[in-house]
């Protein structure tokens, strides 16, 4: 639920709340839109949301699991993204798919300290600047709760199309 303010209960803002919908200059509070398409992953200012969506080994159960516990996130619930998920071997990843019905299911946590946890969680997925040297790239996406609530949430997509890997068709990686 959002208040007047446009802050989600987790503290979160949209794309379109945190920065104005103009290409004019920014100013001290807020980001040009203009601005904002060109940064890449890496400098997309933390505002935009302290929540992450994951979908692979970072889930609870999953081998890399306590690397969120020790960032400190905080589950928020199951939810799910409009995308494909794909078994790469020894971990998932997940392209984004216009289809409705392909969905990537997944949990979405809080980050506490949102800038230092993407920061490790990058090296982690290996983002760098390049994202042609990148597996991962890392975006806002909106998520679906089991409730129905969407919130936008950062998710670590594919940056290129896999060759040669499984499709994993219920888009739940605990369940390939």
């Amino acid at each position: 639920m959002k208040s007047e303010l446009g802050v989600s209960r987790f503290g979160v803002r949209s794309l379109a709340e945190c920065c104005k919908l103009t290409d004019s200059e920014p100013d001290n509070s807020e980001l040009g839109l203009s601005l904002v398409a060109g940064l890449t992953p890496l400098s997309v200012p933390a505002c935009h949301s302290s929540l992450l969506f994951v979908y692979g080994t970072l889930r609870r159960g999953g081998e890399r699991y306590s690397l969120l516990e020790r960032l400190g996130a905080a589950y928020v619930g199951k939810g799910s993204v409009a995308g494909e998920l794909y078994d790469l071997g020894a971990y998932p990843g997940a392209l984004k798919s216009r289809s409705k019905s392909a969905r990537v299911v997944g949990e979405v946590y809080h980050l506490p300290d949102t800038t230092q946890a993407l920061r490790s969680l990058d090296e982690y997925e290996g983002v760098f600047d390049s994202s042609a040297a990148s597996l991962y790239a890392r975006e806002i996406t909106q998520v679906t709760l089991e409730n129905g609530e969407r919130l936008d949430a950062w998710i670590y997509w594919l940056s290129r199309a896999p060759q040669r890997v499984r499709r994993i068709e219920s888009g739940d990686y605990a369940r390939r």
